[in-house]
């Protein structure tokens, strides 16, 4: 019986942790944009908190870390991914000198417009002339499919190099300490 209720509390002790409260969801895109899932996440969570406070809000570092596990190194990386996005300012906040965040709306509408765009126009097939021939048809399709697949291709590399990127910060991390 033991077994049992150790079952139960194991399953009740997952359930609390995996709550939606606890959370943290990335757009695609804003992986895309900052170039790394770190940035992204920072980027998703400026939008909340800019929708949810305000057009302006502050956080400390150690509250960034405790809401979203990136340290004051990781912060100030994603502060550069995301130039111009995300404006900050320094700011008194309860009596401390303290970063204030600004989500520039325009700018990151822009930059989501200029992805899906892209990406739109690069694999869009061109139906007006419906006079193509089975080859010209056939070359514009493989043409179509290289372009998906080069940028698959990007995504991966992005991904590769936000890896190194992560391990870099790692290891210089460990190193300072």
């Amino acid at each position: 019986m033991a077994q049992i209720s150790d079952r139960k509390a194991t399953y009740e002790v997952i359930k609390r942790v995996s709550g939606q409260t606890n959370i943290l969801t990335i757009p695609r895109i804003y992986m895309d944009i900052t170039g790394n899932v770190k940035s992204a996440l920072f980027l998703s969570q400026c939008v909340y908190w800019s929708d949810k406070m305000g057009r302006t809000f502050y956080k400390s570092y150690k509250e960034w870390e405790e809401e979203i596990g990136l340290t004051r190194w990781d912060i100030d990386i994603a502060r550069k991914e995301c130039k111009g996005i995300i404006t900050t300012e320094l700011r008194k906040a309860n009596g401390a000198p303290t970063l204030h965040y600004t989500v520039e709306w325009d700018v990151l509408y822009e930059e989501i417009e200029k992805l899906a765009n892209g990406f739109a126009r690069d694999s869009q097939m061109d139906l007006s002339d419906t006079s193509k021939s089975l080859t010209e048809t056939t070359t514009e399709n493989t043409t179509d499919i290289n372009t998906y697949e080069n940028y698959k291709q990007k995504v991966e590399n992005e991904k590769q190099e936000t890896l190194q990127s992560i391990k870099r910060g790692e290891e210089r991390q460990h190193g300072e300490e």
